[in-house]
């Protein structure tokens, strides 16, 4: 099991850089059950919100965590 997957499966509060971003945005798709075709979108999407959270003033330069990254993509793909 890949280092992302576990840490956002045990609620770990690991922070990330851009290409965790990615791989974490990989095992969302996994992991819910998406369509294959979704994975991209989602890599698209962990890599900006990486970006715009990273150069937020309020995120102190790292605070960027996979917790805060998997409930993003969860408001985004996942429909109640």
């Amino acid at each position: 099991m890949n280092r992302s997957l576990r840490a956002a499966q045990t609620g770990v509060a690991e922070l990330i850089d851009r290409t965790m971003a990615e791989e974490i945005a990989d095992a969302f798709v996994v992991r819910q059950r998406l369509p294959p075709h979704l994975a991209s979108s989602a890599r698209a999407h962990a890599r900006r919100w990486f970006d715009m959270q990273a150069n937020a003033p309020f995120a102190g330069g790292g605070a960027i965590t996979v917790a805060m990254l998997w409930r993003s993509l969860e408001r985004i793909f996942i429909v109640s």
